[in-house]
């Protein structure tokens, strides 16, 4: 019963801080999907495991027992990462500005989006016409995409770019074919490469208009939001997964009343390396896994036999005949309390919100994008990155925005300074 007081204490963190942040991130803006991603990726096991009495979460073939002491461990921990998070966020300054009239935008950067959406779906149809048939098996597509880094790349640049294009022309609300016929088209990509990042890419451009209109105006109205996001993130992995694994419903409803619903899908990989985290005996590391991440930035063909990350010495450690690209993720919440114990996750995550804030605040004020864009860009890639950043070291919060952001305004940049006739 202590983790579901604890869990209660969460809610209330977290609803306290989408009201407190609602009138410049609006209700289902930044902490809302923080707060909603961290309690599915660190707290939800927790919770099931206490609502059935399953002490254990079954992976790479065994079942892996838990204590309630070390539960309510990790539950403590969560609603200091939540609130954490909401301290740096709120004191770095970053301001949305959602009532901000978009009416007198008139940059062209979007046409940088589109150029670069527009040239993945090239590139991959001139390039990759072999591959874009071979992807469409999930053993397939998670190989190649662990091996051919061109391709991932295109792939990745084909979903964000068509998720912010989307986002951008429902902003407009006077175009509707075009954006809901890319969010489609983005979505049948997730479903036919047996991805589930291009299904949350695309449902975060449905529901960029919900960050517009500032959701959530009671408390009501967002138990009700944070409730369905929950139910949709326990149902729909389990579901996908066994999807791509090509079982049938009632296989899949067999799995998930033996093995759990959140214990069986996405969570149940970083939370092996968070569980390793609180029960090892090892000394606190004092921050030397952020000085470790500055190596994993530097790509593999400029220094071969770099130090591996913590996910993959992770992975190395517990996967039988591993191979680079094999893995199960790393917990961001681990991570804090291998370096400061159980104040970690107010201090990591403080660190994080601040500097989130901060890198975006750049971008803000430095007017590299118009509002519009800006809006579709954050509200697609950069919630997107909040969501994932849980199945990951933090070293990969740096990767994801060069890799996924940056791209993005590199294009949009050179689309506004080019002279239209």
């Amino acid at each position: 019963m202590t983790v579901l007081v604890i869990a209660l204490l969460y809610a209330a963190v977290l609803f306290a801080s989408v009201r407190l942040t609602r009138s410049w991130d609006g209700g289902t803006g930044t902490l809302f999907v923080f707060g909603a991603s961290a309690f599915i990726y660190n707290l939800a096991i927790p919770v099931e495991s206490t609502l059935t009495g399953r002490d254990w979460i079954y992976v790479l073939g065994r079942r892996l027992f838990m204590s309630p002491e070390q539960l309510s461990l990790i539950a403590i921990m969560s609603v200091l990462a939540m609130a954490g998070f909401f301290l740096g966020f709120a004191g770095s300054g970053l301001k949305l500005r959602l009532e901000e009239s978009e009416e007198r935008d008139d940059s062209r950067a979007y046409l940088g989006v589109a150029a670069l959406f527009l040239g993945s779906i090239g590139v991959a149809a001139l390039f990759f016409g072999p591959i874009l048939i071979e992807v469409s098996s999930y053993e397939s597509n998670y190989r190649i995409l662990n091996t051919s880094p061109i391709f991932a790349f295109t792939s990745k640049m084909f979903v964000l770019s068509g998720g912010i294009l989307a986002a951008y022309f429902l902003r407009l609300r006077t175009v509707w074919v075009l954006p809901i016929a890319i969010i489609f088209l983005v979505a049948c990509w997730g479903i036919y490469s047996s991805n589930k990042d291009p299904i949350l890419i695309a449902i975060l451009a449905s529901a960029s208009l919900f960050h517009i209109n500032k959701l959530g105006k009671s408390l009501s109205a967002l138990v009700a939001i944070v409730s369905g996001v929950v139910v949709i993130s326990a149902v729909f992995p389990v579901l996908f997964s066994m999807y791509r694994a090509g079982l049938d419903l009632s296989t899949a409803l067999v799995v998930v009343s033996h093995r759990g619903v959140f214990m069986s899908s996405d969570p149940s990989g970083p939370f092996v390396s968070l569980l390793g985290a609180v029960t090892s005996t090892s000394d606190m590391l004092w921050g030397s896994t952020y000085i470790q991440a500055i190596t994993s930035w530097v790509p593999g063909f400029l220094w071969p036999g770099k130090p591996v990350s913590l996910a993959e010495e992770f992975a190395i450690r517990n996967i039988a005949d591993w191979s680079p690209g094999r893995g199960l993720g790393f917990s961001l919440l681990g991570e804090s309390y291998m370096n400061f114990g159980l104040i970690g996750p107010l201090v990591q995550f403080a660190g994080i919100g601040w500097l989130w804030g901060m890198s975006w605040r750049v971008v803000r004020t430095t007017r590299l994008l118009d509002t519009r864009l800006f809006k579709s860009v954050y509200s697609v890639a950069g919630l997107y990155m909040i969501f994932i950043m849980h199945r990951g070291e933090s070293s990969l919060i740096v990767t994801q925005f060069v890799q996924s952001i940056l791209p993005i305004l590199v294009v949009a940049l050179v689309a506004s300074k080019i002279k239209y006739k």
